[in-house]
């Protein structure tokens, strides 16, 4: 699941980046598009993300709103800085992705937890078992 969640995400984005950088001159006059995409992408993710209660749609609809964070971050800084930062943001949701799938894992070891669909069977955890809440 983890590798479904990650891998297309990563490659479209280092597609992006080197789309970018063979032409750079092109990129330049799109700016206010590549901008307006990811603004786009930034509410559509939020706002979708805030009524969902099941935890898959959530995660997709979060995903398609730090995609917009990092489409922003090109959009505004074209050149090697923002490659940079981009990746650096990148490499951080990753690691996010990583820790959240992990927990998710460790949660199917537990009979009462190893099918976690909405939000709110999250917040049933504290109660149950503490130290991973």
């Amino acid at each position: 699941m983890f590798i479904i969640a990650v891998i297309p995400k990563f490659g479209a984005m280092l597609l992006l980046i080197k789309i970018m950088h063979l032409f750079f001159a092109v990129f330049i006059k799109l700016e206010f598009f590549f901008s307006f995409c990811a603004a786009a992408s930034i509410l559509f993710g939020s706002i979708s993300a805030l009524y969902q209660v099941r935890l898959k749609r959530f995660l997709a609809y979060s995903s398609i709103s730090n995609f917009g964070y990092i489409l922003l971050t090109l959009s505004f800084w074209p050149g090697i800085l923002s490659t940079v930062f981009a990746t650096q943001y990148l490499f951080i949701y990753i690691l996010l992705l990583i820790g959240l799938f992990g927990l998710l894992l460790n949660l199917r070891q537990y009979g009462s937890f190893a099918n976690i669909n909405t939000i709110s069977e999250l917040g049933v955890l504290s109660q149950h078992r503490q130290p991973l809440a």
